[in-house]
């Protein structure tokens, strides 16, 4: 670019150009380095304000899509929306947590044979009252946890019982078959839970207590 013109008499004029140096552009599209750095350790999957993350990173890096926020105060990495559980994980975050998953969800983490669907089922205290959009929210005054896979989840076989009449009829039986085959119960375990079953069913007015109590029979006589 031209710089100073420098005049003498009887002289030309001298024209001495300044050469102007590129500054380094700024990549606004990255991800800030300890926002990357605690996706990466939480599998995907954060609640920003538990790790202490400035508000305007996380405004920045969900304004470039560098991040997808489906519950409030819970950030997701878009490269991990392909991976199952991702949905579970971030509902059970925003839920609090004193929440477990339960039902379907319960079921689907502790590896069974279930479809799950969109929804997310997670369970609670009574005093606890969930409203987020695709996540289903029960309430119970007491409830065994136990952790699966990182994550907060219903006993197996409150799982199983509750998750009972929610799967379709031709996909009931399966978990219970897959859960005592792979020793994760016994039949005389499940069978403890006939009284709940059937006030559960009969409450809802199924009629499916006899259909879950032969597939327990079944199952006990399934080869080991």
């Amino acid at each position: 670019m031209p710089g100073v013109i420098h005049t003498h008499p009887g002289r030309p004029q001298i024209v001495r150009y300044r050469v102007a140096t590129a500054r380094p552009v700024r990549d606004r599209t990255r991800v800030n380095p300890r926002l990357r750095a605690l996706l990466d350790a939480h599998d995907g999957v954060l609640d920003w304000q538990e790790c202490g993350l400035p508000r305007h990173v996380v405004e920045h890096a969900e304004r470039t899509r560098q991040i997808t926020t489906p519950y409030p105060g819970i950030v997701v990495d878009p490269q991990r929306l392909g991976e199952p559980g991702w949905r579970r994980r971030a509902a059970l975050l925003a839920a609090g947590p004193t929440a477990a998953l339960s039902h379907l969800s319960a079921l689907a983490a502790w590896g069974l044979p279930v479809d799950d669907g969109p929804a997310v089922h997670v369970m609670t205290g009574p005093e606890r009252r969930i409203r987020l959009d695709g996540v289903v929210a029960h309430r119970r005054p007491r409830f065994e946890v136990v952790i699966r896979a990182g994550l907060r989840v219903t006993r197996l076989e409150d799982s199983l019982v509750d998750g009972w009449p929610l799967a379709e009829a031709d996909r009931q039986r399966a978990p219970l078959l897959q859960a005592v085959n792979a020793r994760l119960t016994t039949p005389r375990r499940l069978a403890r839970y006939f009284p709940t079953v059937t006030v559960f069913f009969r409450s809802r007015g199924m009629g499916t207590t006899t259909a879950f109590r032969t597939t327990i029979f079944f199952t006990r006589a399934a080869p080991r």
